[in-house]
């Protein structure tokens, strides 16, 4: 392996080599300044007094053709530029030109450069979608608003306190949870998203105090009425089909009887069996999922589900049904994102 590794850079060296001959050696011969200085002389010194004029203009002439000396072309310059490898884009420190500025006619209608946050476009809103009116009933859905993560893969950013804002009113980005503890359904943090994360937010109130990252035993809590529902992606409450078998009858027939994300919580059961129940069924809901699964490297989604709505202010829906412009601010009161329909 190692002879290969030398054989190969002799070979470049070698091309490297012919490249810089061919480019530095002259295609013709040229004179040496020592014999233009004989002939300009020669010339003056044979012309008659009524020439002086003319010689001396030929003089000049010759020494303004005079060719300026050619600038040395060190051999690694040729070699490198054969390479494509120049001064011009290695830059100076080798370093990437920073990101140019947005220009003027690029900037969102009312605001300068000095408006914009550091996170402009790299938290964007992709989407949003408005009530649908019925006659004589409310609305059949939620307005949602759906933001997307478009930052660096190592950085997050806490969006908690970040304002949208439309023509007709604003709301602020409540806290949130990432891990959301069986113990405390509670807000314990912020909405920290990292790069291609979701956030969705709705207008109205979560049936509990809490916005949540996603994980794959949140759809134990439906039975709380979630409304959009959280999605039905639990895992097996058993590990096999084989371990299954070793349960009793009753046991067997209920747990294959559940659906996705059901449990004791949602279809009762009508058999005693205290294995069945302290092994199996604990796990079909979501303080036993939790325990079981919160260490597997899958346990969390890219999703954030949070809700806007309050006890107070009920459902928050404060864009216009036809046509709006929503900002997305963050906590310094800079400009993230623009979104208009």
């Amino acid at each position: 392996m190692l002879v290969k590794i030398i054989i190969g850079l002799l070979i470049v060296l070698f091309i490297g080599i012919f490249i810089y001959l061919a480019v530095s050696t002259p295609s013709g011969k040229t004179l040496p300044a020592k014999s233009k200085s004989t002939i300009a002389t020669s010339t003056i010194a044979t012309t008659t007094a009524n020439q002086v004029k003319t010689a001396t203009t030929t003089a000049t002439t010759t020494r303004e053709v005079k060719a300026a000396p050619a600038k040395k072309v060190s051999f690694w310059d040729t070699f490198l530029s054969a390479l494509g490898f120049t001064k011009t884009n290695r830059g100076s420190s080798g370093t990437a030109r920073p990101a140019a500025q947005p220009a003027a006619s690029s900037l969102p209608y009312g605001f300068t450069a000095a408006d914009l946050s550091p996170y402009f476009k790299q938290i964007v809103i992709s989407k949003v979608t408005l009530p649908h009116p019925v006659k004589n009933k409310p609305a059949s859905v939620l307005t949602e608003i759906n933001l997307a993560s478009k930052i660096g893969v190592k950085e997050k950013v806490n969006l908690t306190g970040w304002k949208l804002q439309g023509n007709n009113g604003f709301a602020f980005i409540p806290a949130g949870s990432e891990i959301l503890s069986p113990d405390v359904y509670k807000n314990t943090g912020g909405i920290v998203v990292q790069a291609g994360e979701t956030v969705r937010l709705f207008s109205n109130k979560a049936p509990f105090s809490a916005n949540f990252k996603m994980n794959k035993c949140i759809g134990y809590l439906n039975v709380n009425r979630f409304v959009p529902e959280l999605p039905r992606q639990c895992p097996l409450i058993y590990q096999t089909r084989s371990q299954l078998s070793t349960y009793g009858a009753a046991c067997q027939d209920y747990v294959l009887s559940l659906k996705v994300c059901d449990g004791p919580l949602t279809k009762l059961p009508t058999f005693n069996d205290l294995n069945c129940f302290n092994t199996l069924l604990k796990n079909a809901e979501y303080p036993g999922c939790f325990v079981a699964h919160h260490n597997d490297k899958d346990f969390f989604s890219k999703e954030w589900r949070v809700w806007l709505g309050s006890v107070a202010k009920g459902d928050v829906s404060f864009l216009d049904a036809r046509h709006d412009r929503l900002l997305l601010f963050d906590n310094n009161g800079l400009l993230v994102y623009e979104y208009f329909y």
